[in-house]
């Protein structure tokens, strides 16, 4: 699943790339393929983190503090 998503986020940022170049940094469609490869960037970043277990906490939380 992982690699479907990550393969996805390549071809927007390819589109986003080539529309940037075409209309402009600032046209509302390069915010538009911006916006949609920050969403899929997070729902890989989530679905990775289900894979991994969590790592280890160093400093203790508030109600471990005497």
């Amino acid at each position: 699943m992982a690699v479907v998503r990550s393969e996805y986020l390549e071809v927007l940022r390819e589109k986003m790339i080539m529309t940037a170049k075409d209309l402009g940094m600032s046209h509302p469609l390069v915010l538009k393929y911006s916006k949609e490869i920050d969403k899929e960037h997070n729902k890989l970043l989530d679905s990775l983190k289900k894979d991994f277990p969590p790592e280890k906490q160093f400093y203790p939380n508030k109600s471990q503090i005497v």
